[in-house]
């Protein structure tokens, strides 16, 4: 398939960044986390320069899908339905008390480069996403892993997520736990359009900071879905500013058992799958040796496309199926697969500890 000329300048400035964010990396630090970043950034880098997987009709890649591609990959099995709840019940004192630091700000006479969201209308969206954490959604930007984070946050710390975006809205920059956060100054003249703008607002800021390539939700398809890709390392570091140093990190280790466990008491379980494997699972009719040889799924399979919350236990339903619940782009959902698939499509697992243990 040739590329389009958009396209091909896309892929080639994307190459450029990625391989500046190894050279960088590399001079930075040597550490083992470092390492692995650096050796997941080339292994992208080959896979695209071998399969050219930007090269698709509609400039998705394998870590971004439209809303409107989201919406069909759900909808189209039976196996996909809406679990209402969400995975943690938020405290209506916290809500309340953040609920309160936001009454203060908006009495307040502030300022804000953000020359599209007025104060109003930013305090109304503020106070909708405390009260309807599990709606958070990324839309059609690559930003799950700080999805991923960002639900948490505003379930488990609600007035601390209340005061760190209102210092983004007004000065650009804010920090949480030690985590910088700071939007990339396009937006400031920038429009959320069909986003919900307290997302679009700190997931992006969120990103920005995570590394040295940066990241601007303006930006065209190919190159903000590279840019929005979360290195484990750093959606560590984002876990960790939330619930501590007892936040574990698990590489291929971890049973589905041992994940009901954990769920079970209490804890918090984030997965990164190889959401392709998903897709497969929910579309019997495709060739399983197309999905085999399906390059999209051999990087998937290597460094994880996709965050979701687990949402539930994982049931066995006889000897060769599972099922779950999870969270991801703003809404509730189930799964059955093959313990198989299941075990291919998780490539890595954070844990977060009870809140009454931090």
């Amino acid at each position: 398939m040739a590329l389009s000329d958009q396209t091909t300048q896309a892929l080639a400035k994307l190459q450029q960044d990625m391989t500046r964010y190894c050279l960088i990396a590399q001079k930075i630090e040597t550490n083992d986390e470092t390492l692995r970043q650096v050796k997941h950034m080339k292994r992208l880098l080959k896979t695209m320069e071998q399969h050219e997987l930007l090269a698709s009709k509609d400039s998705s890649t394998p870590f971004q899908r439209t809303g409107e591609d989201q919406t069909k990959s759900l909808k189209g099995s039976s196996s996909s339905q809406s679990i209402t709840g969400t995975h943690i019940d938020v405290e209506p004192e916290k809500v309340q008390d953040a609920n309160n630091f936001i009454s203060i700000f908006a009495g307040e006479e502030t300022e804000s480069p953000f020359v599209n969201l007025s104060k109003a209308y930013f305090i109304q969206m503020l106070r909708e996403r405390i009260s309807k954490p599990q709606e958070l959604h990324q839309r059609a930007l690559n930003l799950c892993g700080a999805s991923s984070f960002a639900v948490n946050w505003v379930e488990r710390d609600p007035k601390g997520f209340a005061r760190t975006v209102i210092d983004l809205y007004e000065k650009g920059k804010a920090e949480y736990n030690g985590i910088e956060l700071k939007v990339d100054e396009a937006m400031y003249e920038g429009h959320y359009n069909a986003m919900h703008p307290v997302d679009w607002l700190v997931l992006s800021a969120l990103q920005n900071s995570s590394g040295h390539l940066g990241y601007n939700p303006g930006d065209s398809g190919a190159v903000e879905a590279a840019r929005g890709i979360a290195l484990p390392g750093k959606v560590l570091e984002w876990f960790q500013s939330l619930a501590g140093s007892e936040v574990t990190r698990y590489q291929h280790d971890l049973s589905p058992i041992q994940m009901s466990r954990h769920h079970s008491s209490g804890e918090t379980v984030i997965l990164l799958v190889n959401y392709e494997i998903f897709r497969q699972a929910r579309d019997s009719s495709r060739d399983p040796d197309d999905v085999k040889n399906n390059p999209i799924v051999a990087v998937g399979s290597m460094t994880g496309t996709h965050y979701v919350v687990l949402n539930s236990t994982i049931t066995f339903v006889g000897n060769e199926q599972i099922t779950f619940n999870f969270w991801h782009w703003g809404r509730n959902d189930s799964i059955t697969m093959s313990s198989a698939q299941f075990e291919n499509a998780v490539v890595e697992v954070f844990v977060l500890p009870p809140e009454e243990v931090q």
